[in-house]
């Protein structure tokens, strides 16, 4: 229902609007009941837009994070938001650059299990065996776990040097 805008300036015009009851009159249609005798008005503050995604309500709450990386940050309100206890139909969807390092994980990870078997077919194909390829990988991460132990050690980080004398 829609006022024309002459009646519709101020509160007091939401008052006189007339709505049908659950009682019945005499001539048998709804009495008709002024809105301000079941309903007060009182000024709050609410969305002035309702956003819709997948055709459920949404509300989107936005940062930035300063002086943290957005994977931490992330992580540590997906902590926080577990122990809050929501009602049905309601639910948290996280997004933004927590959603895309969650996607580039998934990505990342399926191209190295890809990898991983490729090469073993390489390797296989090249010794003509199924079994040597399996040895070579057994002792490259032997040589990889040694390089991640020597990096936790040294309190270095993980980047591409240590990571290409590992593969040498």
């Amino acid at each position: 229902m829609r006022l024309p805008k002459t009646e519709r300036e101020n509160r007091g015009d939401l008052g006189r609007i007339y709505i049908a009851s659950n009682q019945i009159g005499a001539d048998g249609s709804p009495k008709m009941v002024a809105l301000r005798q079941v309903a007060d008005f009182v000024p709050t503050l609410g969305a002035t837009q309702i956003n819709r995604k997948d055709l459920t309500r949404e509300v989107l709450v936005t940062a930035n994070a300063l002086d943290r990386p957005a994977g931490d940050l992330g992580n540590e309100i997906k902590a926080r938001l577990a122990h809050i206890s929501l009602q049905p139909g309601y639910r948290f969807v996280m997004g933004g650059s927590t959603k895309d390092i969650q996607e580039t994980m998934g990505y990342a990870l399926s191209a190295l299990l890809l990898a991983i078997i490729f090469i073993y077919l390489i390797l296989a194909s090249q010794f003509g065996s199924f079994l040597q390829p399996v040895a070579d990988h057994d002792v490259a991460a032997s040589v990889t776990d040694r390089v991640l132990l020597a990096l936790l050690i040294a309190r270095s980080t993980l980047n591409i040097f240590p990571l290409s004398v590992s593969s040498c």
